[in-house]
């Protein structure tokens, strides 16, 4: 590096007209010293240390230090074989200022000081057609993440726990998987287990007819937040509920072109959803937005009565069906002298795909306000409506050899 400067804050301290640093790991590994000042920090030194492990992956360790918060230590490793890949993450503090909205609480939930994060990730590829994914997400408290993993938190704001066992063939996808909740601090559906097969669109032999489908089981628990401070005397908070569902949803589809240029794909299926639960009391579409907004953590006092889902309803078994038409047609233009080695580009043919999509579903035969809530499936209703879009591919041919 040549014309570097080093700097406390934003003031330069020390110019160096050139640098060499070493980032092999196998010579000692890499070193990141960061002083500074923040306003919710204070004076603070961020401490890493990186190594090298073989051709494999790497590890780091973190030692960060706050005037404002304490102390903090971490560390992130990520490993990989032929057939692996292993993510690992743990950072903890003794946190001297934690986040509070008012005494001993931070919203709702008890405010924590010994704050975490243990984060592990493996996929295994166990065969050419079969794979394996583990993921365990742990925190301490409802803003560990925001707070100190803010890129991630932009990303998604509420990290999964979950394991998948998976298939791949041609032509259908067999899957087992767990979705427990391990922060008590969010609203999880947890699938404990789920079994689903998949059937991508695909020919019925000696027919002109395509078929699409796919059959799930699971046991489903809705598990609402588990706040520490009541809501206030007489207030209920939501009810946590459970209950196994088969859902089997079944399309068929004839595609055929008009006069070489449009594209038009009919189609009509069905959808059987069994529930081993239901509730005896009804709760509406208003009903199940009050409970969301009650479980809200950002309202500090939610008031107002609401309506909890029972399980006096029996067993049952809804029918719907749906019905449509797809109109759709490609335009293309294309560049041959388009080439790029390091992108692997050998021509570009751009395509512009506009369609018209017609939707019909069925009255369902059970209502869905006795069933209870965990995804769209279980509020499927009448519809009756037309979407339009436009679908745009860019494409290159394939490297030769």
């Amino acid at each position: 590096a040549y014309n570097m400067i080093t700097k406390i804050g934003r003031v330069p301290v020390i110019y160096w007209p050139y640098v060499v640093w070493d980032t092999d790991g196998e010579e000692g590994g890499n070193l990141q010293i960061r002083p500074g000042y923040d306003s919710d920090w204070g004076a603070f030194v961020l401490l890493a240390r990186r190594w090298q492990l073989q051709d494999k992956g790497e590890t780091e360790v973190r030692v960060d230090l706050r005037s404002k918060r304490g102390i903090a230590v971490g560390n992130r490793t990520d490993y990989r074989t032929e057939n692996t890949e292993t993510n690992f993450l743990f950072y903890g503090m003794h946190d001297l200022e934690p986040p509070e909205t008012t005494d001993d609480y931070n919203r709702r939930f008890d405010s924590e000081d010994n704050r975490y994060r243990f984060k592990a990730y493996h996929r295994h590829q166990l065969g050419q057609d079969l794979s394996l994914r583990l993921n365990l997400d742990a925190m301490s408290d409802i803003d560990m993440f925001e707070e100190w993993f803010e890129d991630g938190f932009e990303d998604y704001r509420q990290p999964k726990t979950f394991l998948d066992l998976r298939l791949d063939r041609e032509r259908y996808t067999l899957s087992l998987s767990l979705r427990p909740r391990v922060n008590d601090f969010y609203s999880v559906v947890e699938r404990m287990p789920e079994l689903k097969a998949e059937f991508p669109r695909q020919p019925i032999p000696k027919t002109p007819l395509y078929y699409e489908g796919e059959t799930s089981l699971a046991h489903l628990e809705m598990k609402w937040r588990d706040f520490d401070l009541a809501r206030g005397p007489g207030l209920a908070d939501p009810a946590d509920y459970e209950a196994w569902r088969l859902d089997s949803l079944h399309m068929f589809y004839l595609p055929f072109t008009l006069k070489n240029a449009w594209q038009i794909t009919p189609r009509a299926g069905f959808r059987l959803t069994y529930y081993d639960k239901t509730s005896q009391t009804p709760v509406t579409t208003g009903n199940l937005i009050q409970l969301f907004q009650v479980d809200d953590p950002d309202l500090i006092s939610p008031g107002g009565s609401i309506t909890n889902y029972d399980d006096n309803g029996g067993s049952e078994l809804r029918l719907t069906g749906e019905a449509g038409v797809e109109l759709s047609t490609k335009y293309y233009r294309v560049w041959d002298d388009a080439k790029s080695d390091f992108w692997q580009v050998d021509g570009l043919r751009h395509v512009v795909q506009p369609y018209v999509n017609y939707v019909f579903i069925f009255d369902p035969t059970e209502d869905r306000e006795n069933l209870y809530y965990f995804d769209a499936i279980d509020r499927i209703t009448k519809q009756n409506f037309v979407r339009i879009g436009v679908n745009q591919r860019l494409q290159t041919r394939m490297p030769k050899g």
